[in-house]
């Protein structure tokens, strides 16, 4: 029985095949890429825990970028080109300020609380040596709204070291029929400017000339009248073109 049970087996054994594996198969050629595809896209993906410590070293990169840049402008020398040519332009203001004359008499009296008495005469000297120039002579009353008059009568003359070279009386009008002042200025003073003549003067001789300036009213003194000044400039020669 042994035997039987052994022959059996082996019977059994003999009639029962093992099944072979079957054989890998190979993907097709457009399997095959699409997973390498795949594959290199998600070695590429950065994670977001990665991102923004580099969005916050680029920022602080920046930052020290920045900064370099602020410290080393102080450092950059200025452009020489533009400060010479400021200079340059600084100059030729100077030269022209001095080539130009200024007055040569200027000249203002101040009365003592506004009075002008008529033995206050006002006398302004000048040293003529051009004889052949035309000099604009200009004077201005400045006075207050309490003056009481629409006029004021002044004496005027001109003396050399010899004569009186000039002699006059003019009536100076400081409001008009309306009763509205003719100078100029905010508040109660008023400036009133005027030629002393409209063509001009001419010296006939060199040397030292005096203005004399005295009011001709009745009024002792004569209230309302602040300050007197007296202006002498050189007329300017025409220029060739």
């Amino acid at each position: 029985m042994g035997a039987a049970k052994t022959a059996n087996a082996a019977a059994k054994t003999a009639t029962v095949p093992v099944a072979p594996k079957p054989a890998r198969k190979e993907l097709p050629r457009a399997n095959a890429v699409t997973i390498a595809l795949l594959q290199r896209r998600k070695t590429l993906q950065t994670p977001q825990a990665e991102i923004k410590p580099a969005a916050k070293n680029l920022e602080a990169t920046a930052d020290a970028v920045a900064a370099t840049v602020r410290a080393l402008i102080p450092l950059i020398p200025p452009v020489r080109v533009k400060a010479k040519s400021l200079l340059a332009l600084f100059v030729v203001s100077l030269a022209a300020l001095a080539c130009q004359e200024g007055p040569l008499v200027q000249s203002v009296t101040s009365f003592s609380e506004d009075q002008w008495y008529q033995d206050s005469v006002v006398t302004v000297d000048v040293n003529v040596t051009d004889t052949q120039a035309v000099y604009r002579v200009s004077f201005q009353i400045r006075h207050t709204a309490s003056y009481p008059y629409s006029n004021v009568y002044l004496f005027r003359e001109i003396r050399s070291a010899h004569q009186t070279e000039y002699q006059d009386t003019v009536d100076i009008r400081l409001a008009n029929e309306a009763g509205a002042w003719n100078g100029s200025g905010v508040g109660a003073l008023k400036t009133l400017e005027l030629p002393y003549r409209q063509a001009g003067l001419r010296f006939p001789k060199p040397g030292t000339y005096r203005f004399r300036f005295q009011h001709g009213m009745r009024d002792e003194p004569l209230v309302g009248i602040r300050d007197f000044a007296l202006t002498i400039e050189k007329e300017e020669e025409p220029t060739e073109n």
